[in-house]
């Protein structure tokens, strides 16, 4: 909260422009670090409670550096070009492929069969879904809550179907996701 009432200040001391571009749509000044302050809620319930999900998480925060990085230049200074972000995204992506060593579900689609079954085929193929997810998350970002709301509403029906078919490991993550989402909101 002190962040929130405090930002005008904050900017002025660091000598940090104010959102001018045109998707702007809040009158006042927002703090734009909301992604910040989720990421360190997880940091925080990780190393308070020592939790450890088969080192899905740690993977995710290996990952997430490079996009990090990006991600404050961008909130802080709006001078990063969009090239530079997707590439941040494949990096942090195929960082986070490597070090899960994710297994990739067979796809047995009846015309393109064989492609599916080449391992860097499907590495690209997931790369592209979640550069589409991040994306479409970006886009919608700062709109009045729609964004939490979104991803919320996202967690709660995979946590419905994991419940459905029995998936504890799917279940854990998704609790864990929706926590700080929550908090956040």
């Amino acid at each position: 909260c002190l962040v929130i009432i405090y930002w005008k200040k904050i900017l002025n001391k660091i000598n940090i422009k104010s959102y001018t571009k045109k998707q702007r749509i809040h009158e006042n000044e927002v703090p734009r670090i909301g992604g910040l302050i989720i990421f360190l809620i997880y940091i925080s319930y990780f190393a308070i409670f020592n939790y450890n999900l088969n080192n899905f998480f740690t993977s995710i925060f290996i990952s997430f550096f490079p996009l990090l990085i990006i991600s404050a230049k961008e909130d802080l200074y709006q001078n990063t070009k969009p090239l530079n972000r997707i590439m941040i995204m494949v990096l942090a992506t195929s960082i986070f492929f490597a070090v899960d060593k994710t297994v990739f579900p067979k796809l047995e689609f009846i015309l393109v069969v064989n492609l599916f079954n080449n391992f860097y085929f499907m590495l690209a193929f997931f790369i592209f879904s979640v550069l589409v997810i991040v994306n479409g998350t970006n886009f919608i970002d700062g709109s009045n809550g729609l964004m939490s709301t979104t991803i919320l509403s996202q967690l709660f029906c995979i946590i419905f179907l994991s419940l459905e078919v029995g998936d504890e490991f799917t279940f854990s993550i998704c609790i864990i996701l929706v926590l700080p989402i929550i908090i956040f909101l």
